[in-house]
């Protein structure tokens, strides 16, 4: 064979050799784009957790690329902070954090086009800010009630606008089951249980039990609350309690939450008697009681012995204090070595007395109804006093009870302060299980914007 066969020859097969590799190169390179398209889960046996491929990171693809080609990268947008003082306003933060002259006019319409005024600050709330290259405000978050936040944006020509960011929160119940060793609140907090939930557990129970009297060492209790997160699985806070149980000696108390046909939320107790307007039995939330209730004590600023009709809860100044039932103002005023004091009748039989506060509730008027739970002041050391604390007393038929000790009534309810048989007896197998058998399944997570908190 003459040598320009051989060359025509072997030409041939090198050109068909670097065609399939095209061919194979722009296949694999297809394969690849739908394979990374898609979600990369390893298996079981593996880690049990999904990864996604690099596609969904495009962000750091491009900026990879960006940088391998030798372009700048834009940096990582960076928020300042500024928290909010005492005798803030709009006007001075905007001075403190640089913003230019004439913006504000801007930035308060916008607010105020989302229903947000100066009103809405907060003394201790963080903005976040950033500025734009020539210096200006070019976005600024205000929180609002987690997780919500206002955010502001600068548009060159425009101004600014705002909107409200509102990301979507899911229910996740929380079961807790504790054992009381010295008190339930130490008890709950070594499992992570919220104040905020310890506080509404204590009030579900308070009618029945005095916590710093009743409870011994081995009594047990459960707790089932929501947990509020995020998408991400964020903890924004707690919601409420759907049931819990208090155990003692090996009897047991039960509260469970259900919508009534009024369409209320109520917690109802083991027998299906609705709670919702058993009297709270402590007027003021966590607080340390500094003086149990006596016919006579010596008095610190007197210096004698004198009749001690009530219970002294020691706070901090400006705790606040709420009406233990719903009643009727009779007093809101100052009334001698009381100081400043708030009566409140409960029907024709029931009264309680509000001694020493800081602060009266401006909306608190003799007269004027209020409701259990309202807060109608503020702990302090007005009149006769040595310190900051709440004097509470209660009295039945004109005659001082003690309010630690006496069987807390219940209010007259509507036809709507009814649970059905079956979901009462629901709830109350679920508690059992968690104090007597295997704990029951949990339910799944919920929307908290199809279902109640």
């Amino acid at each position: 064979m003459s040598s320009s066969i051989k060359t025509a020859l072997w030409g041939f097969v090198v050109a068909s050799v670097v065609v399939q590799a095209f061919v194979w190169l722009a296949t694999s390179t297809t394969q690849g784009s739908a394979y990374e398209g898609s979600e990369v889960t390893v298996s079981d046996s593996e880690l049990g957790v999904a990864h996604p491929s690099s596609a969904d990171k495009p962000t750091l693809l491009a900026s990879s690329a960006l940088a391998e080609t030798g372009l700048p990268v834009a940096p990582a947008i960076t928020m300042s902070l500024y928290t909010v003082k005492a005798g803030d306003t709009l006007s001075t933060i905007w001075q403190k954090i640089g913003g230019q002259k004439g913006g504000l006019e801007s930035l308060i319409k916008a607010l105020n086009g989302v229903g947000i005024t100066a009103k809405n600050l907060r003394v201790g709330e963080t903005l976040k800010y950033t500025k734009s290259d020539s210096g200006d405000i070019a976005e600024i978050h205000k929180p609002l009630s987690a997780p919500d936040s206002v955010i502001v944006k600068k548009d060159p020509e425009l101004g600014y606008s705002a909107l409200i960011n509102q990301p979507k929160v899911i229910l996740k119940e929380r079961p807790v089951v504790g054992k009381i060793e010295r008190s339930l609140s130490e008890a709950a907090l070594a499992l992570d249980v919220p104040y905020e939930v310890i506080d509404a557990y204590v009030d579900l129970f308070s009618g029945r039990v005095e916590f710093r009297r009743d409870l011994q060492p081995g009594d047990e209790f459960t707790i089932i609350y929501n947990e509020k997160r995020l998408e991400s699985g964020e903890l924004i806070g707690p919601g409420d309690i759907q049931a819990a149980s208090l155990m003692i000696n090996g009897e047991m108390m039960a509260a469970v939450r259900h919508q009534g046909s009024d369409g209320t939320w109520r917690y109802f107790d083991e027998l299906g008697e609705s709670l919702a307007k058993t009297f709270l039995r402590y007027p003021v939330s966590f607080s340390r009681i500094s003086s149990v209730f006596s016919s006579s004590r010596f008095h610190p600023v007197l210096k004698k012995r004198r009749a001690h009709n009530g219970v002294d809860f020691a706070a901090p100044t400006g705790t606040p204090v709420r009406a233990v039932a719903d009643g009727v103002v009779t007093l809101a005023g100052w009334a001698g070595g009381g100081g400043r004091t708030i009566k409140l009748t409960h029907g024709s039989r029931y009264a309680t007395a509000y001694l020493h506060l800081s602060q009266i509730n401006p909306k608190v008027k003799k007269g004027v109804r209020v409701k259990r739970g309202e807060i109608i002041g503020k702990v302090g050391a007005s009149g006769l006093a040595t310190g900051p604390h709440l004097h509470f007393s209660f009295y039945d038929r004109g005659i001082y009870v003690d309010p630690l000790s006496t069987k807390l009534p219940r209010m007259d309810e509507g036809p709507g302060a009814k649970i059905s048989k079956e979901n009462l007896a629901a709830a109350l197998l679920k508690l059992k299980q968690f104090h007597f058998e295997e704990p029951p399944a949990l339910s799944a997570q919920i929307d908290i914007t199809t279902s109640q908190s």
